[in-house]
């Protein structure tokens, strides 16, 4: 969840830089204003929209990856994992103290 945020944080933040930086002018020179801050209100909608979807779609994959995995299964794999990098760091403290 914390990267989803600090993401939005950082979309939205460069999305203010832009609507600030750059300025918008018609060809008599004015700056529509409106116009500009309706692309800026749907790029924030936009950036927020998909984190949003991004949080429930997250949480939709954990929820189906636990039904479909019991929590066995995982501490299998884990195990397993454990104990290949055991055998590798051993193999390298071998090799590495003659």
């Amino acid at each position: 969840m914390l990267g989803i945020a600090a993401s939005w944080i950082v979309q939205v933040g460069v999305r203010i830089f832009q609507f600030f930086a750059t300025k918008s002018r018609n060809e008599d020179g004015s700056i529509n204003k409106a116009e500009r801050n309706r692309i800026f209100k749907q790029k924030v909608f936009l950036a927020t929209l998909r984190c949003n979807a991004s949080l429930i779609f997250a949480s939709i994959g954990g929820g189906i990856g636990a039904t479909l995995f019991r929590p066995s299964i995982g501490q299998w794999i884990g195990k397993i994992i454990y104990k290949s990098f055991k055998d590798y760091y051993n193999c390298l403290r071998f090799f590495y103290t003659y």
